[in-house]
């Protein structure tokens, strides 16, 4: 069924503009909610973006972040911090796409209706103008048919009275045929502004005022309350598309929390700070009389002892006495360190010498490609072969600090295989037996067992860890205690065997594990 305001409420003007005035209206509050909406959004990542800083790590704080939940935790803020973009992108799509089309459709409407109630006021005002025109022809013509009604009558009665003259009687007549004549004038005006305004008021109420109120009235509110349900729309829409994105944020604060690893985190704590100093012994009896007298010494006393012990290096240089060396070629036996660190120390300063080495030998590989060219085509070889000689002596260099890393390393492991186990240890885990690395350049490869060659080996053979180990050196693999490995190579008397987790594989302690 078609509605028309024009033809069903022609005669509700007043309703009609109440209506629209209160549709407009309408749209103001509607673009009020999205303005505050916007802010409340901008103000949500405001406060997250601020938040996300305050809580950030320094740039300082970055480089020592050594457990896995400092770097979730910079991982989560991450995530909140883009959580935080993603509000930003809402609200300025919303000012963008919504808000500033909300604020134009208001105003157009205002103007659009505003005109056309001007233009029914004009054409109404018209219509007034015309009847008006009407009443007054119509009181001209009433008052002229009077006139003539009693100029006649007078006429008649002059006609019948013996005291007047002929005349006077003529005069009588002619003043009665000129009213009849002006109430016959009269009487055509009034038909003329008759007619004129019926056509004007029929025009009015079946043409100009249903389609002035159709057009530029109902329409208007019918595609303003069509747009508002666009914007409602266009703003959940504007949510639906940074949804996969916030989604995304969210997984990876999930990811964040899943990446924290206790276990990894516990042995990180160990290899940061394990000492590697050996409990103190137990303190044995002593029958009375026999010896010095003496008072015992505390386990606490013993540990401050060894501490003590060792700041001494495996060559028997103390801290003291190092400070005095100012050569660069001697290599620094970080004596001031706990064993467990200062072996930590000589690993990674051996793969730092690796990595020079390797940059150094590319250059001087580089250098002999351009002296090749430079015998052909002439060149300054003279400075060529000074730059090659001045790289092999800084390649022979970091071999010889290599060599003394290597060799402090080589120290270390023989001290720990020769070091007795103290009765405390023996509550524990049993030490490990060292396996020596080489002395040279290059590490000896450990031999596979034969009766497991490679990618072949019996997965029936499985092992359950007894006690956490922390693998050290290359080939070792760090084990946790309780949990279940594939025994690829058993112990061949050295103290080793070799295990599997997933694709993870290397050598722990045999005293470590036990047979499933």
């Amino acid at each position: 069924m078609t509605s028309s305001w024009g033809i069903d409420l022609w005669d509700q003007r007043d309703v009609i503009e109440k209506h629209t005035h209160s549709g407009i209206d309408f749209i103001d509050k509607c673009a009020s909610f999205v303005k505050e909406r916007i802010r409340v959004e901008q103000e949500y990542a405001k406060s997250l973006r601020r938040l996300v800083k305050a809580y950030q790590f320094k740039k300082k704080e970055e480089e020592d972040l050594a457990y896995t939940y400092q770097h979730a935790f910079k991982n989560f803020l991450q995530e909140t911090d883009d959580f935080a973009g993603q509000r930003e992108v809402i609200a300025e799509e919303m000012q963008n796409n919504i808000l500033k089309d909300m604020h134009k459709l208001s105003s157009d409407s205002k103007t659009e209706r505003k005109k056309a109630i001007a233009t029914i006021n004009d054409k109404r005002a018209h219509l007034e103008q015309l009847n008006k025109a009407l009443q007054s022809a119509k009181g001209r013509y009433d008052k002229a048919s009077d006139d003539a009604s009693n100029a006649f009558k007078a006429y008649e009665t002059a006609q019948q009275s013996l005291d007047l003259t002929k005349a006077q009687i003529l005069k009588f007549q002619k003043t009665s045929q000129d009213k009849g004549h002006i109430a016959e004038k009269a009487r055509e005006d009034y038909n003329v502004a008759l007619d004129n305004f019926n056509k004007t008021q029929t025009l009015y109420y079946d043409a100009d005022l249903p389609n002035t109120i159709n057009n530029e009235l109902q329409k208007p509110e019918e595609l303003r309350l069509t747009s508002l349900g666009g914007y409602f729309r266009t703003a959940a829409e504007i949510q639906q598309k940074v949804l996969p994105i916030i989604s995304r944020c969210l997984e990876g604060m999930t990811n964040a929390g899943n990446f924290i690893d206790p276990a990894k985190d516990s042995l990180a704590l160990i290899d940061v700070h394990k000492t590697g100093e050996s409990p103190p012994a137990s303190v044995e009896f002593e029958e009375w009389g026999k010896g010095s007298t003496h008072t015992l010494a505390s386990p606490q006393v013993t540990l401050m002892k060894n501490k003590v012990k060792s700041s001494k290096s495996v060559f028997g240089l103390s801290s003291k006495k190092k400070e005095l060396i100012t050569n660069e070629n001697i290599a620094n036996d970080y004596s001031d360190l706990p064993p467990a660190q200062r072996r930590k120390k000589f690993i990674k300063t051996i793969a730092v010498y690796d990595e020079q080495i390797n940059q150094t030998e590319k250059a001087i590989a580089g250098m002999m490609k351009i002296a090749d060219t430079s015998k052909q085509f002439g060149g300054d070889m003279a400075s060529i072969k000074g730059q090659i000689e001045a790289n092999e002596k800084e390649a022979n260099r970091l071999k010889e600090m290599k060599h003394q890393y290597e060799c402090y390393l080589a120290a270390m492991d023989i001290s720990d295989t020769k070091r007795p186990v103290s009765q405390v240890d023996t509550a524990g885990p049993p030490p490990p037996v060292a396996r020596q690395p080489e002395l040279l350049d290059q590490q000896q490869e450990v031999p596979l067992s034969p009766e497991y060659p490679p990618g072949e080996f019996d997965e029936d053979l499985r092992c359950t860890v007894i006690y956490d180990f922390t693998g050290h050196n290359e080939g070792e693999m760090s084990i946790y205690s309780g949990e279940e490995l594939v025994l690829v190579e058993e112990d061949d008397g050295s103290g080793w065997s070799r295990v599997m987790r997933g694709d993870e594989e290397g050598y722990i302690p045999t005293s470590y594990i036990q047979r499933i």
